[in-house]
């Protein structure tokens, strides 16, 4: 007879009891991530000298106007940043623009529509329209 495995991992003590948690106290209440605190910080107003006035803009949209000042003065990080954002920018339009159907295909679409109304035996007055309110 073979003698019983060992658990794979280490010693058992240092194991993790059953039903038991290995953070107990577990996260704070009201504790934030990285993520929200980043989102607070850029969702804050600051004051800002802009053509000889004050004026209040949110920090990110300061952000953003410091990164595209500097891009062309021969910054190289601002300038790759802004220009990884705006190919970002420009991709995502393309990817809006390939999802919207075309007006043969939006024709397709209604034709079938129709058919199934008239198979179902629905005329087009009972069926609301969505332009009408």
């Amino acid at each position: 007879m073979t003698a019983p495995k060992k658990p794979v991992g280490g010693p058992d003590a240092s194991k993790f009891k059953k039903g038991q948690s290995g953070n107990p106290g577990g996260r704070p209440k009201g504790a934030k991530g990285m993520k929200t605190l980043l989102a607070q910080e850029l969702k804050e107003s600051i004051t800002v000298q802009q053509d000889g006035k004050k004026k209040r803009i949110r920090r990110s949209e300061a952000l953003i106007k410091r990164m595209v000042n500097d891009a062309p003065q021969g910054r190289d990080r601002p300038r790759d940043t802004v220009l990884r954002f705006a190919e970002a920018i420009d991709q995502d339009r393309q990817q809006r623009t390939a999802a919207e159907l075309s007006a043969d295909d939006q024709a397709i679409l209604d034709r079938y529509v129709e058919r199934r109304i008239r198979e179902m035996g629905f005329s087009k007055r009972s069926i609301p329209n969505d332009n009408e309110e």
